[in-house]
């Protein structure tokens, strides 16, 4: 194989979660390298533990616990001597991102007052939050009807206009404690139902016994919403093409 000549270099030092550093580098780290690593809290040293992804390209610091709010400097050495650092300010949690995921509003079958639309909350590092209680607490407002959210799902229920009589809705997700929003103009599904695959997975093991009618028995399955994302929930897969 080819051996990279490039002199080992930093290419960024980034928070992921309040409790992690990431430091990526241009090339894989060798034993050789003699690489070390230092955090600092202002000018107390913080304690991290190392780990490295399988490439030995990028390392992850991790504290013992969520670091302190403050800023944070994290040092490179190779051979005891700096080659990169970044000062890094770790703030509360919060919602930096609402993504809409569903291309068309879903409206279930057997009656056409009810549809869905599928989302993701995403923190300043990038994390999905959609199931947190930070993201369920999202302001939510419709163009028709009402709406309830939760943990990356709302329900939108109209009664008049009846939703299959209209083309287009659109939803603001607003959360209030940062201003961060996102506007979507979505279409009304023209077909019925809120999955777009719905497979059954092998039974190879499964045996009914004849005149058993005691037993309770499972079939696994596979059910993905409009976005083509897998989905367990109960609304969706109860209202979808099964």
């Amino acid at each position: 194989g080819f051996v990279s000549s490039a002199t080992l270099a930093v290419e960024s030092i980034a928070a992921t979660s309040a409790k992690t550093f990431l430091v990526k580098f241009n090339k894989a780290v060798t034993d050789d390298d003699k690489v070390t690593f230092e955090v600092k809290r202002l000018t107390t040293t913080t304690s991290v533990t190392v780990t490295w992804n399988d490439a030995k390209t990028e390392a992850t610091l991790t504290g013992a616990s969520n670091f302190a709010e403050s800023d944070y400097t994290v040092r490179v050495l190779k051979d005891g001597e700096q080659i990169a650092s970044e000062t890094i300010s770790i703030t509360p949690q919060k919602i930096a991102q609402i993504e809409f995921t569903s291309p068309s509003v879903a409206v279930t079958i057997g009656g056409s007052n009810t549809g869905y639309v599928t989302y993701k909350v995403y923190d300043q590092y990038g994390n999905d939050i959609t199931t947190t209680s930070k993201a369920n607490s999202l302001s939510c407002q419709t163009s028709v009807g009402t709406a309830e959210i939760k943990n990356g799902l709302i329900k939108i229920t109209s009664a008049n206009p009846n939703l299959a009589m209209i083309q287009n809705l659109t939803v603001v997700l607003y959360d209030a404690s940062t201003g961060i929003s996102s506007t979507a103009a979505l279409p009304i599904s023209t077909t019925a139902g809120t999955l777009s695959d719905f497979q059954f997975n092998l039974t190879d093991n499964l045996t009914i016994k004849e005149g058993d009618n005691t037993t309770v028995y499972y079939i696994p399955y596979v059910a993905k919403d409009m976005a083509g994302n897998e989905t367990k929930d109960y609304d969706l897969i109860t209202g979808g093409l099964i």
